[in-house]
């Protein structure tokens, strides 16, 4: 559907006018403040209904304002005054519909209305725009994937800490024994062969001291024979002893305190490196635990990355070479704001076009800001898009311009004739 006709009486500036409109692209001119924006507000006005009033809607001096849009299809009548707007919507055999805001709802969207808004939006409302128009909905995967992104940085963050401190361990730990060594044990046993030993120095001087014995015992044999009973029988006994002392001197060996020495200066070395090779190897399960969990939801985030490339591969594109990602929209690959202005209004245009295929309507504001190229561009879109154009610039010249001159369509040389 296109305009057929408007009809407007005491909305803003406007007084009363009635265009026809004839071809694409329609040309509202004239000077400031004569009432050109009045004619794009009352389009929007009519289908945008009460939450597109104004402040102040209707001309001042009158008590009410009126549109009516001839769209073909169906007849959209607006009636607004100082309590608010009510709208009225026909079909073409002027039958009453219900519900008719609903019917224009369905009928009316900004982006169309005005597709260079979407040039101007900010990059995440235009991704939001492409999404609607392409019913594409990522909310759930872009919140799950937020919530594994999230999980997945914690997880690295301890997973980084784990191999940090493994690399902090000597590598002289890893053949370490796997068991620390008794120091109590070694200084037990060291104990133990200093009291071996003493008691082998006991019997080494008993020994010493019965060889002295048994000397001065044979001396006061020869010095004193009187006394050769008492000392003989002396000599027998002492004689006993000193086999008995001297087999266990024989036998007495001394226990080598110089490996259990050495043991003792080393075992706390190797306790350490016991205790470091333990430490390592936890610290090696966390990161290998970890590591396996950073994978797993890396596979978890792609798998959803992979879920939103299918769905974008089969959705229906308004122009080949769109595309967006968590930024913004991307244009034959790169940023849509580095698009040219044609490029841009191809897209522009081009989504407007998909977003509303029944009503086939554009409004542009602040025309004079296009030169002669991008009028001549403006055309040809509109032509091939089958989009009825207004817009609305401050000028006299154009070819075919509806010129709006106090609040009226100032009359054209062929209608004075």
């Amino acid at each position: 559907m296109k305009i057929l006709s408007l009809e407007a009486q005491n909305i803003l500036r406007l007084k009363a006018v009635r265009i026809q409109p004839d071809g694409n692209v329609v040309i509202i001119g004239g000077e400031n403040k004569q009432g050109k924006t009045s004619i794009l507000e009352s389009i929007r006005m009519a289908c945008g209904g009460a939450r597109a009033l104004p402040a102040e809607p209707i001309h001042r001096g009158a008590k009410e304002g009126n549109i009516r849009l001839d769209l073909g299809d169906l007849i959209v009548e607006f009636v607004v005054d100082k309590k608010g707007g009510s709208v009225v919507v026909r079909n073409a055999d002027g039958v009453k519909q219900a519900k008719p805001q609903a019917i224009l709802d369905r009928l009316f969207a900004k982006v169309a209305f005005d597709p260079e808004s979407f040039a101007r939006a900010e990059p995440k409302k235009q991704v939001e725009i492409l999404k609607a128009l392409l019913g594409l909905d990522f909310s759930a995967l872009d919140a799950e994937r937020a919530k594994l992104y999230e999980q997945r940085t914690r997880v690295g963050s301890v997973r980084s800490d784990a191999e940090v401190r493994v690399s902090q361990f000597p590598s002289a730990c890893v053949t370490a024994p796997d068991e620390e060594v008794s120091i109590a044990a070694l200084v037990a046993e060291n104990q133990a062969a200093v009291d071996h030993n003493l008691k082998n120095e006991r019997v080494r001087s008993d020994f010493a001291h019965m060889t002295v014995s048994v000397s001065k015992s044979l001396m006061a044999v020869e010095n004193a024979k009187q006394a050769l009973a008492l000392a003989e029988a002396t000599l027998r006994n002492d004689r006993e002893l000193l086999a008995t002392v001297t087999q266990q001197a024989e036998e007495a060996k001394d226990i080598d305190r110089s490996a259990i020495a050495a043991k003792l200066a080393s075992a706390e070395g190797v306790n350490q490196q016991v205790r470091a090779k333990r430490d390592r190897a936890a610290a090696v399960a966390k990161f290998t635990e970890k590591d396996r969990e950073y994978a797993t939801l890396t596979k978890q985030i792609e798998a959803i990355d992979e879920n939103k490339r299918e769905q974008l591969a089969a959705a229906k594109w308004p122009v080949p070479g769109l595309g967006f990602g968590d930024d913004g929209v991307t244009y034959n690959g790169l940023p849509f704001e580095q698009a040219s202005q044609a490029e841009a209004r191809i897209v522009s245009f081009s989504i407007g076009a998909a977003l509303n295929p029944d009503l086939r309507v554009v409004l542009i504001d602040d025309g004079e800001k296009l030169d002669k190229a991008s009028m001549k561009h403006l055309a040809q879109l509109a032509a091939d898009k089958d989009m009825q154009v207004w817009i609305e610039r401050v000028s006299d010249g154009d070819a075919g311009a509806v010129i709006i001159e106090d609040g009226e369509v100032k009359p054209t040389l062929s209608d004075e004739v």
